[in-house]
């Protein structure tokens, strides 16, 4: 192998190696969480804590919808979401009407 692409491969298998640090670290969390619903409360507590529950249980989900108004808060957020993205398209994109040098501009600029 020569020099230019013995440092080419280097190159790649130090981004790659980072992009994998980077997305483990993101992602470890949601695995966490996930591993946690499904332990019963002794076993969320345990030292040392364990990732994959000895016990799997369906008892904290059963607890979620029977004991809390999740569903109603779920529905709040979703419309709160939804008009957000709502509000945010109306103010940010323009009419046609309303500025035709950015519909112009844009249209120019598209591929024919």
């Amino acid at each position: 192998m020569n020099r230019w692409r013995l440092r080419r491969v280097s190159a790649r298998s130090l981004i790659y190696g980072g992009a994998l640090l980077l997305v483990c670290q993101a992602a470890f969390p949601f695995f966490w969480m996930v591993s946690t619903s499904f332990k019963p409360p002794a076993e969320v507590f345990a030292q040392p804590p364990g990732f994959i529950p000895q016990e799997p249980t369906w008892d904290n989900f059963h607890r979620l919808f029977t004991t809390t108004h999740f569903l109603v808060y779920f529905r709040n957020s979703v419309i709160v979401c939804g008009l957000t993205v709502l509000l945010t398209w109306r103010l940010v994109l323009p009419e046609p009407t309303a500025s035709p040098g950015i519909v112009t501009l844009v249209a120019r600029r598209s591929p024919a």
